[in-house]
């Protein structure tokens, strides 16, 4: 791909779930689905790292580091809950309160169906593994197998450029670390860049044009013939 006389290789790691819930699913859901994407590329640049190639960036999109999520401590968990029930108590007052009740059903409805999803398809997973078959293409949920293989994924240290843009509109409880879990990751440079949207809308106009804006002047910003994974 030529660009401003710049021969570049992008990898789109992009951390696009549309799978929601409380702490314990959000923790493997919005990071993680799209951390099966995310590990490939970290995975790919590392390689390229170790086989003396020059990587000039690394760019993955509201993507969070899930070993990160995981393992969290007793008390940093704690909070991470705490402020994830806060924030989505006050949500329903405000829609109770401007008399939206079908956004409040809704959510309540896409609550219970997500985690009735997981135990379907875990359910369904055990089974068949026990009984030596396939498991049937009805339980099958690519949502829920991306998070289970996610969730396994322990990235290693990454030396090269890091860059990492993360929506404005993320849910409260991401706050507790601006990097996403990525800070013990990255062991060069890591630079966090706040994009217009959430976690969904950031891809979508009109923020996706301020998204390609910031994109776009990191391309013009690399040097030729180096490698850019996003």
């Amino acid at each position: 791909m030529q660009q401003a006389g710049h021969e570049h290789i992008l990898r789109l790691a992009l951390g696009q779930a549309h799978a929601q819930g409380d702490p314990a699913r959000q923790v493997g859901d919005a990071p993680a689905v799209a951390g099966d994407r995310a590990a490939a590329r970290l995975d790919e640049a590392r390689q390229d790292l170790d086989q003396g190639e020059e990587v000039a960036l690394l760019a993955l999109f509201d993507t969070g580091n899930p070993a990160y999520y995981k393992n969290l401590s007793p008390f940093v968990l704690l909070r991470f809950k705490s402020i994830y029930l806060v924030d989505r108590l006050r949500k329903y007052f405000r829609n109770m309160m401007r008399g939206a009740i079908g956004n409040v059903a809704a959510d309540i409805d896409l609550f219970f169906r997500s985690r009735i999803r997981h135990l379907v398809w875990k359910t369904g997973r055990k089974i068949s593994k026990h009984m030596g078959r396939t498991m049937p293409k009805q339980l099958r949920s690519n949502v829920d197998l991306f998070a289970d293989a996610s969730r396994a994924y322990v990235p290693r240290p990454y030396n090269g450029e890091f860059l990492l843009f993360v929506a404005e509109g993320r849910t409260a409880e991401y706050g507790i670390d601006k990097t996403l879990g990525w800070g013990e990751v990255a062991g060069n440079v890591l630079r966090v860049i706040q994009t217009p949207g959430d976690h969904t809308s950031m891809m979508t106009r009109p923020h996706v044009e301020a998204l390609a804006k910031q994109i776009g002047e990191r391309l013009v910003g690399s040097e030729p013939g180096h490698k850019l994974d996003i």
